[in-house]
């Protein structure tokens, strides 16, 4: 009986985090559709069973709304509950103001005596009957896109295919690293990156340890797992394989591993996780100054923060994007659920700025790998292209930039 069934709201529009999920249903047969949902078994109990529309609790405490709506109206009802709630307004305002109204079932026109519901199948068609272009569901936000809209100027956002490889992957390999490691195998990892038709992957393990390592016995230590990677390479012809690190930028703004080191690598992530306390003038004093290495190219999770658990330091971005346009480096958007760091806002600045991303798993096993939808969602939710995510880039063109600006 479900012809269709397509999330709404904040989780459509992939917002960081969502409260309750509603569901549209397109179908001809509501009442199985209905039935077959308040049924499901994980339910608390049933909060409303309508002719259209039900709501059930589950036993997690999250309340779920399903709306249904033959095809033919199915584009309007999609439309409607996708939001924002600014956005909408600005919509129907719009509407109004070319003599339209409208609905989840559809669209009035004012002058017709008839009041006759216009009906879509397609949101397509909807935004198109109003004189617009369709809108991707995440940047429906009233951030100028509903006149960008009606000029047939909306940018085209990345997207997931576009994706050529995932530089921030932590294998299993062990280097003692300063935080987790890993739980699976660089030729695990490189096998599960063939699937997702990558081109390259960088692995980029914590560096090691500076606490319980000599600086020889840190090189000693990159050193074997460069071997390790050269010998899995000469026996792959389909992924590139780059040797990166994810490198703490210590206190006084050091990198955690001197230069004899770094040379073994072919660049460094870079990265925050400790010290979160500083005020914003000394902890953007220490990303810049960790960011200046010339071996140091992408700020790994710029913002520190994880949702739900803690807000993250502050940074001057404006000095923040401003290094990064001058000197070629790039900032990354975490693919990681409880991170999604840069938020959106600060994605579409970047992007404003002229500022290069790269949007990155954190990986630390190979299932992890499939988060970079995530990523991509909050890129589209900040408005960025292709041509503003770096790996979009073919290997070659990828490799010219990272290795652009070494000395």
């Amino acid at each position: 009986s479900v012809i269709q069934a397509v999330p709404l709201g904040s989780l459509r529009r992939m917002m960081p985090t969502v409260g309750d999920i509603d569901i549209a249903v397109a179908t001809n047969d509501p009442e199985s559709v209905i039935k077959h949902f308040v049924n499901y078994p994980y339910k608390e109990r049933i909060i409303e069973e309508g002719v259209e529309t039900a709501s059930i609790l589950l036993s997690n405490g999250k309340q779920i709304d399903l709306m249904t709506q033959p095809t033919s109206a199915f584009g309007a009802l999609l439309q409607h509950f996708t939001g924002s709630k600014n956005h909408n307004i600005k919509l129907r305002e719009h509407a109004l103001s070319i003599g339209m109204s409208l609905s989840e079932h559809g669209i009035k026109y004012l002058n017709n005596k008839t009041q006759t519901i216009h009906k879509f199948d397609t949101e397509e068609k909807f935004y198109n009957a109003i004189g617009m272009d369709w809108i991707p569901p995440e940047i429906r936000e009233d951030a100028g896109e509903v006149e960008l809209a009606i000029q047939h100027k909306l940018p085209s956002l990345v997207s997931l295919d576009e994706i050529k490889g995932d530089l921030h992957i932590h294998s299993n390999f062990s280097i003692d690293p300063s935080h987790d490691l890993g739980k699976n195998s660089i030729e695990e990892m490189v096998r599960y990156a063939k699937t997702l038709n990558y081109e390259y992957i960088g692995f980029s393990e914590h560096n090691p340890s500076i606490s319980k390592h000599t600086r020889n016995q840190i090189y000693t230590l990159i050193a074997e797992r460069n071997e390790a990677i050269e010998q899995i390479k000469s026996d792959n012809k389909s992924i590139r394989i780059l040797k990166l690190l994810e490198i703490d930028i210590l206190v006084n703004g050091n990198i955690a591993i001197d230069n004899k080191s770094l040379e073994l690598l072919d660049g460094a992530i870079v990265s925050i996780h400790s010290s979160f306390g500083m005020s914003k003038q000394e902890m953007t004093k220490r990303v810049l100054q960790g960011l200046s290495h010339p071996k140091a190219k992408i700020l790994a999770h710029p913002t520190g923060r994880m949702l739900n658990q803690r807000p993250g330091y502050e940074l001057n971005f404006e000095k923040i994007f401003d290094f990064c346009k001058k000197n070629k480096k790039a900032l990354e958007i975490n693919s990681w659920p409880e991170r999604l760091d840069l938020p959106d806002v600060l994605i579409k600045q970047a992007v404003e700025s002229g500022v290069k991303l790269v949007i990155n798993t954190d990986s630390h096993a190979v299932g992890e790998m499939n988060l970079m939808r995530y990523g991509v969602a909050m890129a589209r939710r900040g408005w960025a292209q292709k041509s503003d995510i770096l790996n979009t880039m073919e290997y070659n063109e990828f490799i010219e930039w990272l290795k652009g600006g070494e000395s």
